[in-house]
């Protein structure tokens, strides 16, 4: 991730982020959530023989009690793609509406599923869009030679503050936010002694 953009050099892809919203990135899957928490748009990734409206059906499948509201087929930055919109009504009686864009590139269909309660929805679809339609072919060498940052945990000495630790292990300044968030922690604040932290090696 970098500013207002995700970078994925193993998959070769990229797609913008809306600004403000915070990025989970996991084996499984990226998750961006808004500032307010009540819009969602996750990706995911699965390689598959199955055509677009095949994986689609099955996708779809899976969402219980979802009523279909509507299709779509676009081309995403050169890429074939599908996006279908449903409606689940929750037990509590509200709606959520979800809508899965899938993406062929390559052997990989990627499914980003936008998530928000129906009412929210239209406040929402204008950046899920953006995002889904930024997603493209990662070309730039100098990101597609990144190598991935790995974890080690450090036990804090309860003296210096979170941006005192990450200084003095040489993380970049760009990864810190992210890197308290990861801890749970504002930068300014000053760990207990014994607790663990994450950092980047």
């Amino acid at each position: 991730m970098e500013g207002r953009a995700f970078y994925h050099p193993g998959l070769a892809f990229a797609f913008d982020i809306p600004e403000g919203w915070t990025v989970q990135n996991t084996p499984a899957q990226v998750a961006l959530v808004s500032k307010d928490q009540k819009g969602a748009l996750v990706l995911q990734a699965e390689k598959t023989a199955d055509s677009l409206p095949e994986y689609a059906s099955k996708r779809a499948a899976s969402l219980k009690e979802g009523r279909f509201v509507g299709e779509d087929r676009l081309q995403v930055s050169g890429f074939s793609s599908y996006h279908q919109t449903y409606d689940i009504v929750r037990e509590n009686g509200s709606s959520l509406r979800v809508r899965l864009s899938f993406i062929r590139k390559g052997e990989f269909i990627y499914t980003f599923s936008a998530l928000s309660a129906s009412l929210d929805f239209g406040r929402f679809d204008p950046l899920f869009r953006q995002s889904v339609q930024s997603f493209a072919e990662l070309r730039d060498p100098a990101h597609l030679r990144r190598q991935p940052v790995r974890l080690r945990l450090l036990v804090a000495d309860g003296k210096q503050t979170l941006q005192e630790v990450f200084a003095r292990v040489g993380m970049q300044k760009e990864v810190w936010p992210q890197f308290a968030i990861l801890n749970g922690l504002e930068l300014g604040a000053t760990p207990p002694a014994g607790q663990f932290l994450k950092v980047a090696r």
